[in-house]
């Protein structure tokens, strides 16, 4: 799913680089003490895979002990650290 409209925004951000005004806006705007790229602008979602499994065993510790949510998160947080 995720690389499913990719061909679609290379071609997108490729027609936004040309642009005088974007080029201008990026050339200006500053992200993380560093000027910004077209890939600030790319979704990239392993990069939040971490993050994701602390906040899935953030919720199994604190769902009611042996209810049947809580199992099913377990289940997920074992997979994933496997």
């Amino acid at each position: 799913m995720y690389a499913y409209g990719l061909e679609r925004a290379v071609a997108t951000l490729s027609q936004l680089e040309t642009r005088a005004v974007f080029r201008h806006f990026l050339s200006r705007e500053r992200r993380h003490g560093r000027s910004m790229s077209l890939v600030d602008f790319i979704s990239r979602p392993i990069k939040h895979l971490a993050a994701l499994c602390e906040i899935v065993a953030a919720i199994e510790e604190t769902t009611i002990p042996g209810s049947r949510d809580q199992r099913a998160f377990s289940k997920i947080v074992q997979g994933a650290l496997r």
